[in-house]
């Protein structure tokens, strides 16, 4: 029985001419866990608003979206409120008091329940949870995965029929990324919860699916069982190159057998069709002269408050001129706080913070992308936001450096649109277009892959790489392990307030074995030092497989 019917659906925003949506088509039954995956841009959030009612976008609408048979659109209040819960991609967006109890109690407030059911209700929800133990504490001294897993308890708190999700791993670590997406697949399995997810990383939910549909400009081009999509879509290398490390290799390969649809699945596929005569990557000279070094921490100590805790502690930490340098940790480790020490936003209570070798008060060779990036914007839209930038800098708005960038980050359709409208992927690659106009010689990233599609995220490192060989220094904080192995020279784990591992990036990711990569987890025990779907690949040829 279908839930969700959506039939020749097709939204143009307020003062677009372009419609986001055409033509959508496609029905989701009870109980299904349904995703939606496509590139930056492609509609997946404003479909995911126009089935919530209150957050429907301004704009023009035509066609339906039919709940249970009644057109969205005259739901009553209390209906779509209650049935149809919705998870935001920003942990700290659906935040709204201040104490863990009361977050959960009080959409249950909202709907008039009296104070007994409400009690009953968030002891209950809180045990399924896991929440007991912070079940008192402030919701601002929560984990970013603590903040998401307490959104979703709230929303459940309320017994909707439907949770709709957009990307709400986005901003979590692999192992917070893990535990909250076993909660929804819980929540699917166990009480029948109809799930609706829009998402990039596909990796985690690829097996628990019962349905994949792909937008692309804003137009349906599959619908069907995930275990499909590879061979259906093999023609359209863009959206073949977000499917998992394990998808794509089975698309690349064409394998006589099913796609992979986990880890396990890709390892048994890789051990039936692939020779393991040699074993390993060969390692390339390392190009970083490391008496070169532009950064230098030493025994860095931080606190936001006198008499709070340390977020960083006794921290050194080096890196030198051209070098891409990745920084990986959990939900509230401090990276970000690193960054802002690094950058001169905070200033460190012990320890030396060196610049090319010397103590500077000016940070103007640095630029920052924030780990929130529409705050980066000050304008209307993006158009104007870019050139008063540009004229802030002293740059003719004609400047050859920002067509440049408008092309690479693909920005051409945008640059009339306001930030806030802007999908998740497409704000960030705004806002790293932007700090980049600066031509600054030190590029400090937080999470500069968050909500960008696998298409953009692999012109993204051909730019950094072209700047790295160009000489500017890139440090990226991320919790995208694919990303780190493709792009860094080095990478570093931040745990316990200091550094306490750092390598050169194949050494790291190959002696891992929970912070690691897709590739690593697929090929271990059978290859060596193989972290990337190139690697994979490079040994196979090496082995006498063809393409």
């Amino acid at each position: 029985m279908e839930i969700i019917k959506i039939k020749n659906l097709s939204f143009t925003f307020e003062g677009r001419e372009k419609a986001v949506l055409n033509n959508i088509d496609f029905n989701i039954k009870k109980g299904e866990f349904a995703v939606l995956y496509g590139p930056s841009g492609c509609g997946k959030t404003t479909l995911l608003r126009l089935i919530k009612k209150e957050m429907n976008p301004e704009g023009k609408i035509s066609g339906s979206i039919l709940y249970k048979g009644i057109n969205i659109s005259k739901l009553d209040k209390k209906t779509s409120a209650s049935e149809i819960g919705y998870v935001m991609q920003n942990p700290d967006s659906q935040i709204i008091t201040d104490k863990v109890w009361h977050e959960i109690a009080f959409g249950l407030e909202s709907l008039g329940h009296n104070r007994d059911f409400i009690r009953r209700r968030t002891a209950e929800i809180s045990s399924f949870f896991g929440i007991n133990s912070w079940y008192r504490k402030e919701t601002y001294k929560l984990s970013g995965g603590q903040k998401q897993l307490l959104n979703l308890a709230a929303v459940m708190a309320i017994s909707p029929e439907v949770i709709i999700l957009d990307e709400p791993v986005s901003q979590l670590d692999p192992f917070a990324a893990r535990t909250f997406t076993s909660m929804i697949e819980r929540l699917n399995r166990e009480l029948g919860i109809t799930v609706i997810m829009a998402e990039h990383n596909l990796e985690n939910i690829f097996s628990i699916a019962d349905s994949l549909t792909v937008i692309d400009i804003g137009k349906v081009i599959y619908s069907g069982a995930p275990v499909n999509c590879a061979e259906a879509l093999s023609c359209n290398s863009k959206i073949i190159k977000g499917l998992p490390v394990y998808a794509q290799l089975h698309s690349m390969l064409k394998f006589n057998e099913p796609c992979p649809l986990n880890i396990r699945e890709a390892s048994n596929m890789i051990r039936k069709n692939f020779s393991n005569k040699i074993d390993a990557i060969e390692d390339k000279n390392n190009k970083i002269n490391f008496e070169n070094k532009i950064i230098e921490l030493k025994n860095i100590c931080f606190r936001y408050e006198k008499n709070g805790p340390d977020i960083l502690y006794g921290l050194n930490m080096s890196v030198n001129k051209g070098e891409i340098y990745g920084i990986v940790g959990g939900n509230g480790s401090g990276k970000s706080t690193l960054l802002s020490v690094i950058s001169g936003q905070n200033t460190p209570y012990s320890g030396k913070i060196l610049i090319t070798g010397k103590k500077i008060k000016s940070f103007s060779s640095i630029s920052v992308l924030p780990q929130n990036p529409v705050t980066v914007f000050t304008g209307e839209t993006i158009e104007e936001d870019f050139q008063w930038y540009a004229n802030y800098l002293g740059m003719d708005k004609s400047d050859k450096r920002i067509k440049n960038l408008i092309y690479d980050f693909d920005l051409t359709e945008i640059l009339k649109s306001h930030p806030y409208d802007l999908s998740g992927g497409e704000c960030q690659k705004a806002a790293i277009a932007k700090i980049l106009m600066k031509d600054p010689d030190i590029i400090l990233l937080d999470e500069p892959t968050k909500g960008i599609d696998a298409w953009s995220k692999e012109k993204l490192i051909q730019i950094l790489r072209n700047l790295a060989e160009g000489g500017k220094t890139i440090i990226i904080v991320t919790h995208d392990n694919e990303f780190a192995a493709e792009t860094a020279d080095r990478c570093a784990l931040l745990f316990d307030r200091e550094i306490i591992s750092q390598d050169n990036t194949r050494e790291f990711f190959s002696s891992n074995e929970f912070y690691t990569t897709c590739a690593k987890s697929m090929t271990r025990g059978f290859y060596k030092k193989a972290v990337t779907l190139k690697d994979i690949i490079d040994l196979y040829k090496a082995n006498g497989g063809t393409l």
